[in-house]
């Protein structure tokens, strides 16, 4: 069981981390596109400011590396265990 874990956490990390680090743009998009349909949500979020700038594309690929890392963080945490 504690494999199984680990897999489904170094595959969400690894997969998330990808499109973070792929699709910027699409993120962006879907995140905007989100705040349109629930503006009641959008009148109380202060940062809505920076979703909508090039920087946020930027953060996006930066998180998305993280991500990437840290999946294989995990990987060589399982291997050196054993």
């Amino acid at each position: 069981m504690f494999y199984v874990k680990i897999v489904i956490g170094f595959i969400s990390f690894f997969s998330i981390g990808w499109i973070f680090l792929a699709w910027p743009e699409r993120v962006q998009d879907y995140v905007i596109r989100f705040y349109l349909r629930h503006t009641m949500l959008a009148r109380i979020n202060p940062l809505l400011w920076w979703v909508r700038t090039s920087w946020y594309r930027l953060q996006l690929r930066v998180v998305g590396v993280l991500m990437i890392l840290a999946s294989f963080i995990i990987l060589i945490g399982v291997l050196a265990k054993e």
